[in-house]
């Protein structure tokens, strides 16, 4: 998964505001950074208006698992931040939370398969009554404990790092690429071409589709909701209805849904969850969506955090 920060200045507002924002788990978008903040309704294509953010800086984003969105850092004219605050869609307002160790701009910030954040790199400044002084890149690192709402530091980059790229690998590490470093007021110290990876304390990879044969290859394990057979050759689906399948790695009482893909189609998701009297098993339900190619091997496809499953396939009549 690539780091959902979009923090420097990725729309332009009519007057060149930079906007942060970020995709919702019911699929609408949240611009902030603009008073009051907007959400985009993917169904209606229409704009509407929601709460007030406490901060006007913030430019990183974050959807948690829970299903807000955690903004951090940013500028305005008193100089950089580390202030952080929380949007809930379900109340449609922010909540102050607590604040990163460090001021920073220009930030990836990551969300990790056990439900952290993973905030990295950017620029910052120290600020004393009057004034503030210009520090430049940083390589340090923190990470946000949603259930905790606070941030502790973590290992630290191997360069220091802003306006780089942070992207969610498939088992549980965060490949972080590039950037450019500043050294200062007037002092440029260029591109970077390095990258690094972050390993987190306990890794959860990629989800897992299962088949018939154990080797989670070729003829899935994938039922009729409404009967319970395989979807296989001698029971194939049809468009329109509901199948089920058991996965891996969904973070437990998440909110932010996975995507099925059948035969290179997006599925309607109807439903996920633990599987009932699996533990450590996910349940899945989604419907065969209309156009997709008929055969005895269509391939489906998990992706969760933007990381996908292997491939299974099942039949389709």
């Amino acid at each position: 998964m690539k780091s959902t920060n979009k923090g420097i200045c990725p729309i332009v507002l009519g007057l060149g505001i930079c906007v942060a924002y970020t995709s919702l788990a019911d699929g609408r978008v949240l611009f902030a950074a603009v008073q009051p903040a907007q959400i985009y309704d993917t169904g209606s294509a229409a704009f509407s208006v929601t709460g007030f953010m406490n901060y006007d800086a913030h430019t990183g984003a974050t959807l948690l698992m829970n299903g807000q969105a955690l903004f951090s850092g940013g500028e305005d004219d008193s100089g950089r931040s580390n202030s952080a605050e929380l949007f809930d869609p379900a109340k449609g307002a922010f909540s102050v939370t607590g604040n990163m160790a460090s001021r920073r701009v220009g930030h990836t910030s990551t969300l990790l398969p056990d439900g952290a954040v993973l905030v990295a790199g950017g620029e910052t400044d120290s600020c004393g009554s009057n004034f503030c002084m210009f520090a430049g890149t940083v390589a340090s690192a923190e990470l946000y404990d949603p259930s905790t709402g606070s941030f502790t530091a973590t290992g630290g980059m191997t360069a220091s790092r802003e306006l780089q790229t942070a992207t969610l690998l498939r088992d549980g590490r965060v490949l972080v690429t590039g950037g450019i470093a500043y050294g200062g007021i007037d002092i440029f110290y260029g591109s970077l071409s390095s990258a690094e990876n972050y390993t987190p304390a306990a890794l959860v990879p990629a989800p897992a589709l299962f088949s018939l044969s154990g080797d989670g290859q070729v003829q899935g394990a994938v039922w009729h909701s409404a009967t319970g057979e395989i979807a296989s050759s001698s029971s194939p689906a049809v468009a329109g209805e509901a199948l089920s399948m058991y996965t891996t790695s969904l973070a437990q009482g998440g909110v932010i849904p996975p995507q099925v893909t059948i035969g290179g189609q997006l599925a309607q998701v109807l439903y996920f969850s633990d599987a009932p009297g699996y533990p450590g098993y996910n349940q899945v339900n989604f419907l065969v969506p209309n156009g997709v190619a008929p055969g005895p091997a269509v391939p489906v496809r998990l992706t969760y955090l933007r990381r996908s499953s292997n491939e299974v396939t099942i039949a389709i009549q």
